[in-house]
């Protein structure tokens, strides 16, 4: 194809050599950024045991925590503050809209799920404090903050997040995933697997995915150490049983009449 469209155009000899060479030659994949890592007290108002690969409950036995709307804070690193606050938001819709929505939609105590933009933070520096108050301004139920995905070796990658109760400003959870491709050769692709698409082999989209399903995990868990909220008699309040049965016995009495 090439052969024919250069002699198509009656190019020199040296021209077509250029356009072989040049469309013949591998690409060259761009060098790998190693870091720059966020800390679990990056992401945290209090210290908190780091997680390796799934999820660590930091607060059980909860009341009334579902159903919750959920924010979603995704934050990077920002090397050129020196201010001593490395976070700056990494909003990414295709990142932060629907693949949390496809990931919440079986999970029915998830009612809404949002990513925080700079806006709610009226533009200023996204210190965690701050990235609490806009989701309690937004009347989120949960917020997770939790770091792009970034290379921890020339192989491997990984993501961390804390899960916060946003009406008790509190950390519920850590959650942490990783992935690593040793050989992107020896990775089977998935069955529909489009040309020329490598996310089953790139370390970045692999510990995402997992990330995302640790989440999952998480959630469930929560949800099973959680009660349902009781709710008290008003101080002052009295139940008279008789009065009640007197009720009812006038009910079933008139509708016999």
């Amino acid at each position: 194809m090439i052969g024919r469209f250069v002699r198509g155009l009656r190019l020199p000899v040296a021209a077509t050599t250029v356009l072989c060479v040049s469309a013949c030659a591998p690409k060259e994949q761009a060098p790998i950024q190693i870091g720059p890592v966020i800390g679990w007290q990056e992401l945290s108002t209090q210290a908190v045991t780091p997680t390796a690969n799934g999820h660590r409950l930091v607060l059980q036995g909860t009341e009334g925590l579902f159903p919750a709307s959920i924010s979603l804070c995704r934050v990077g690193v920002d090397e050129t503050d020196m201010s001593g606050n490395r976070l700056r938001l990494a909003l990414e819709p295709p990142h932060d809209v629907l693949p949390w929505n496809s990931v919440f939609d079986s999970l029915r105590v998830v009612s809404e799920a949002f990513p925080l933009a700079e806006m709610d933070l009226q533009e200023q520096a996204p210190t965690v404090e701050r990235i609490l108050g806009a989701a309690q301004e937004l009347g989120a139920g949960l917020l997770l903050i939790y770091s792009v995905p970034t290379h921890i070796s020339e192989t491997a990658a990984e993501v961390k997040g804390v899960l916060f109760d946003v009406r008790g400003s509190r950390v519920l959870a850590t959650i942490h995933a990783s992935a690593e491709v040793l050989d992107p050769e020896l990775v089977e692709p998935p069955p529909l697997h489009v040309e020329g698409d490598d996310s089953h082999t790139n370390p970045l989209v692999l510990a995402e995915r997992s990330f995302e399903q640790g989440m999952i995990a998480c959630l469930l868990d929560l949800m099973a150490h959680d009660r349902a909220m009781t709710r008290a008699i008003p101080e002052g309040w009295t139940i008279d049983v008789s009065d009640i049965q007197a009720s009812t016995q006038t009910q079933v009495t008139g509708s016999g009449s």
